[in-house]
């Protein structure tokens, strides 16, 4: 997603940054897409806007690989309740301390996940790059 804001009134922090967790496994390393936490560490609200794509539907799987997850992108705020926020969005009313949360999507993956090496999908769930729950479901 690319964004900015319109009126800049101080610095923007980086909460955290990680890969982000899929719910299957991909045969060919696929991308895992990225959880993005900012926070707008200013003195007076800001207006910004959003350009991305991929919100509705994630990338998709080849070969019997499953879909993506799409984007997802929030706007979380201490004076608001959680709001999610559209690709190509103008005007985004932006408080000290608001925290925009992004979740790219990532690659689909590429064919079944049956075929991949046992040991190669043990290391995706030790590392904390599937969910318990998928790898369980995903044995063959």
């Amino acid at each position: 997603m690319a964004g900015g804001l319109c009126e800049p009134a101080g610095e923007i922090a980086v909460l955290g940054v990680g890969a982000r967790q899929i719910e299957g496994f991909p045969v060919a390393d696929g991308g895992l897409g990225v959880a993005l936490d900012l926070v707008f560490e200013t003195e007076k609200p800001a207006l910004g806007n959003t350009a991305g794509d991929g919100a509705r539907h994630g990338s998709c799987g080849m070969l019997g690989g499953e879909d993506g997850a799409p984007h997802r992108y929030r706007l979380l705020s201490a004076e608001k309740p959680p709001r999610t926020l559209r690709t190509k969005e103008v005007g985004i009313e932006i408080l000290p301390g608001d925290c925009l949360e992004v979740r790219s999507a990532g690659g689909g993956g590429w064919g079944s996940s049956a075929k991949r090496a046992q040991e190669a999908r043990e290391r995706d769930r030790v590392q904390g790059l599937v969910t318990d729950e998928a790898a369980k479901a995903r044995l063959p």
